[in-house]
């Protein structure tokens, strides 16, 4: 079986990253609610997209199991003042 197919496409100044063969993502963040409402947003752009998947976003490391897909951030955000 050849692996997923990845497409990434920009819209909005954003990158939406998404695996056509997989049927569930699971964002992880260790902040709570953070990874739910990333996951929601993903969830009103698919239409816009154009890609079908389950998505639950989610602090905790059990709840990824059955994923096909974690994505898991690293670092802090960034402050006002910051420079690229």
């Amino acid at each position: 079986m050849s692996p997923p197919q990845v497409r990434k496409r920009r819209r909005d100044g954003r990158a939406v990253v998404c695996a056509e063969e997989t049927g569930r993502q699971c964002p992880l963040q260790p902040h709570k609610g953070l990874a739910e409402g990333n996951a929601l947003d993903l969830k009103e752009a698919s239409p816009l997209e154009d890609f079908d998947l389950a998505i639950q976003g989610t602090d905790r490391y059990d709840d990824t199991k059955a994923s096909d897909v974690v994505g898991s951030t690293a670092g802090l955000p960034r402050q006002s003042g910051d420079v690229a």
